[in-house]
């Protein structure tokens, strides 16, 4: 089964986060919102998609052996990412696509 993944960039995108009860928020470390993940690399477009790919592992792995804690993820993206080289690769991923349904894009 996939689980749905949320891409979300722009101003307000961590108040629209707020909007999907149960997902699992992922955003870079230089954002100020609390959230339970938080990744350390000021860029997941490019320097941070080794540590996007663990963390998006990680939490399917989670939901794995419990389904009842996790729901999906919304992925926030910051005002300078590249989305087209976010969406390559979490497309061309192989495990990352077997694992995730991208959603939409609510930009």
């Amino acid at each position: 089964m996939r689980l749905p993944l949320v891409l979300l960039q722009g101003d307000d995108a961590e108040s629209r986060a707020l909007n999907y009860p149960g997902y699992t928020i992922i955003l870079n470390k230089t954002s100020d919102m609390p959230a339970p993940v938080r990744l350390s690399a000021a860029c997941v477009c490019c320097a941070g998609q080794n540590e996007l790919r663990d963390t998006l592992n990680k939490l399917y792995i989670d939901w794995a052996h419990n389904r009842e804690t996790i729901k999906g993820a919304v992925l926030i993206a910051g005002p300078d990412a590249v989305l087209s080289d976010l969406i390559e690769f979490l497309t061309e991923d192989a495990i990352l696509a077997s694992r995730w349904a991208l959603q939409d894009l609510e930009l």
